[in-house]
């Protein structure tokens, strides 16, 4: 069963967590603690990006953004409703306040269900592509080593234009965060079995 959140429906699907950065620290005047829980907030009215994501503290005090490259593709799926962000955590801020970093749990609404699914026929090279790495990260789980994953999914990102779907971006994204929790995992085990 996937883990639930109080703001996820049981009808949303996890579909994994993110490791995102958060940029613009230095610019704000409170800094997210690592093992904090944060917020992200789509911001419509931001005159310098019409994608911007806002990351706010614990007490709802703006932190940063998430980068313009993410945003890009993200905004989009939440506009739509296609999904939802849930627990998310600082795990870290650089010595120069420039950026930090943070985990996030993402779930596919009933909206973006779709996102999860095969198209009926692809009717160009973008939907043929995010078809590509759908497959890629569906067939993933059967996969032992978690270096092939991390291989694959930088062989991916390699052809990933800026014109990809953004639900591609999103699914190339969790296939990085499943193959980088793999390798966590096994040395994990590794370190365990020693």
């Amino acid at each position: 069963m996937s883990p639930q959140h109080p703001k996820s429906k049981k009808s949303d699907q996890f579909l994994g967590t993110l490791d995102l950065r958060i940029v613009g620290t230095q610019y704000c005047d409170v800094v997210v603690i690592p093992g904090e829980n944060i917020h992200l907030e789509r911001e419509h009215d931001n005159r310098y990006d019409s994608n911007a994501i806002r990351v706010d503290n614990a007490d709802f005090q703006k932190a940063g953004y998430l980068p313009r490259s993410t945003s890009r593709w993200m905004a989009p799926l939440v506009d739509e409703g296609k999904i939802q962000f849930a627990d998310a955590v600082a795990t870290s801020v650089l010595p120069d306040r420039q950026q930090a970093r943070m985990t996030v749990d993402v779930y596919i609404t009933n909206k973006g269900k779709k996102i999860l699914q095969p198209f009926a026929e692809c009717k160009n090279e973008h939907e043929a592509f995010h078809e590509t790495v759908l497959l890629a990260f569906q067939e993933s789980s059967r996969w032992k080593n978690p270096q092939v994953i991390q291989n694959l999914t930088k062989m991916l990102r390699s052809i990933l234009d800026r014109h990809a779907l953004p639900e591609t971006h999103l699914i190339l994204r969790a296939l990085r965060a499943k193959g980088q929790r793999a390798r966590s995992e096994r040395s994990g085990k590794v370190v365990e079995s020693v």
